[in-house]
């Protein structure tokens, strides 16, 4: 909320930032005086030395500004329509996975030590969200990040529109690197890519394919 008072500006976003700092003291009152207050201070106390801001009241502002705004390497490019993951039809090696992802459900591509499999899935694009005029598609993809499963593998997948040519996507980091950091922490890593679109079709598919299996899926969206 306090973010996006500072993106619009907007006084109704701080006032539910308020709300929800006021509820998170209510519960912490609450923690800290069960069974006669024996678990008092253990999750309120901050070693001075610690640089923490959590606990603090967010500032908030009257007009849009950037002073808050996240550097370009955490904010997370998504786009205005959004893939219904729970709505496809998916078949083996593919299989939903619900209680995961960042809406609660995601698509895995395979086993990861079923190093054999191979398949793709079709993803038909609603086409009241196509732009009539429009000559291209961008699509972000949303992984849940992973490791591969041995030294000789990867962590691969494939995407194409209209069956054409497929783009493959890797995930590339070193160990402890503050970028794996980053994705551990917010269980996310986003593939951007913009492809031709043949306006001469009357009906658009996205096609997902198995490179590395395992991979997992949790967010599409495109413009």
């Amino acid at each position: 909320y306090a973010q996006a008072n500072h993106e619009t500006g907007n006084a109704a976003f701080a006032a539910q930032s308020r709300e929800a700092c006021d509820a998170l003291q209510e519960l912490l009152v609450r923690y800290n005086t069960m069974l006669d207050g024996k678990w008092n201070g253990m999750i309120s106390e901050i070693t001075p030395g610690y640089c923490a801001l959590y606990q603090g009241m967010p500032e908030f502002v009257e007009n849009a500004t950037d002073k808050y705004r996240l550097p370009d390497s955490q904010r997370h490019p998504e786009f205005a329509n959004k893939i219904d993951l729970a709505a496809l039809s998916v078949k083996p090696p593919f299989r939903l996975l619900e209680g995961i992802g960042a809406d609660w459900i995601a698509l895995q591509m395979g086993q990861p030590l079923d190093f054999d499999t191979k398949g793709s899935i079709d993803i038909d694009i609603p086409q009241p969200m196509l732009k009539n005029a429009a000559d291209s598609l961008s699509v972000c993809i949303s992984v849940v990040p992973m490791w591969p499963v041995a030294t000789d593998r990867s962590n691969r997948f494939a995407l194409s529109l209209d069956h054409a040519e497929p783009v493959v996507f890797r995930n590339d980091f070193k160990e402890w690197s503050r970028e794996w950091k980053l994705q551990v922490l917010e269980n996310r890593k986003e593939f951007v890519v913009t492809l031709p679109l043949d306006k001469s079709l009357t009906r658009h598919v996205l096609t997902l394919s198995i490179v590395d299996p395992g991979q997992i899926i949790q967010k599409i969206t495109f413009q």
